[in-house]
């Protein structure tokens, strides 16, 4: 099979497939939809309508959340088989807990930030919780910051008053450290609101709830969503800059306590892709190769053995 990681790697693997695996299977792997596909300009058309026409072609779609499914890729005719791989913590061995150190009961409350930052409303709005609310609150900051937006973030950090950036970090090695070390991690993100930054569903949530984080998330997206639907982390309605100061005007330990018992009694499947989840992507891969034509066999699919 070939696997496309995105919209330009399709076309070269629908390419490659006609001149050179006629039997292989084409897999889509599409993790984030990009805004010039949702562009209503002619730029956006043109590429819409190339999308379609390789689509024809795909026998698998891998995609992170079903917020793409339900308002993407299905609205927009996609026909062939879709395999959900959600952004989890891969942990193969299932004998191992993860460590979940709670730090210290605040205040100051400490806001983690992990990630891809691109989110520029987000830093100010955190820079501003911050600022006002005198040392009570703490925000760390940690990972890639995109240049594109934050050209100035060592100068917008210096400015504002206990907020600290730790430059990138190591996953997973470093994420029972920094998740370990913060009492919420932040999981909202307004880098393309209405589209992609509605849908996703954003590493942090997954890897916070795992190493025993509260996530503070934002109602009417998917990542609101799924944090509602199992009854853990803080979700916020807007106008957030408001709900968030009142939220942390009236937090006290025993309500953090219940906002961290919530997050430790989510099921470890939620967070953590083991081996159960690996092999099903192995078979969704491997039917995925048996729906070629060319490629059908009347031989039973062998069993799928994972070696750590």
């Amino acid at each position: 099979m070939i696997l496309a990681r995105n919209l330009e790697m399709l076309a070269l693997a629908i390419r490659a497939r006609k001149l050179y695996a006629p039997t292989a299977a084409v897999v889509y792997e599409c993790l984030d939809i990009h805004r010039m596909l949702l562009s209503k300009r002619l730029e956006g058309r043109l590429l819409r309508s190339l999308e379609t026409r390789l689509w024809r072609e795909v026998n698998l779609l891998l995609t992170s959340s079903p917020a793409f499914v339900h308002n993407y890729f299905i609205p927009r005719g996609f026909r062939s088989p879709i395999h959900l791989v959600e952004n989890k913590v891969l942990m193969l061995d299932e004998l191992i807990e993860p460590d979940r150190k709670r730090p210290l009961s605040g205040p100051p409350w400490r806001i983690g930030w992990f990630g891809i930052i691109r989110c520029r409303r987000s830093l100010e709005m955190l820079c501003s919780l911050a600022r006002g609310a005198a040392g009570k609150i703490e925000i760390i900051i940690r990972g890639r910051p995109t240049k594109a937006v934050f050209h100035d973030l060592d100068e917008l950090i210096a400015r504002s008053p206990h907020v600290h950036f730790g430059g990138p970090y190591h996953s997973p090695a470093d994420l029972p450290t920094i998740y370990g070390d913060v009492h919420f991690s932040w999981a909202i993100d307004y880098y393309e609101v209405g589209q992609n930054s509605t849908w996703l569903l954003p590493n942090r949530i997954y890897e916070g709830s795992l190493y025993g984080t509260v996530p503070i998330g934002v109602a009417g997206v998917e990542t609101g969503r799924w944090l509602a639907k199992r009854g853990a982390g803080v979700v916020l309605d807007e106008p957030l800059e408001q709900e968030l100061i009142d939220f942390f005007r009236y937090l006290d330990k025993e309500t953090y306590s219940k906002l961290a018992g919530q997050v430790e009694a989510l099921p470890r499947t939620d967070l953590v892709s083991d081996q159960a989840d690996c092999r099903a992507l192995v078979r969704a891969l491997r039917v995925a190769q048996y729906s070629v034509p060319l490629a059908r066999s009347d031989q039973p699919l062998p069993e799928i053995s994972l070696k750590h």
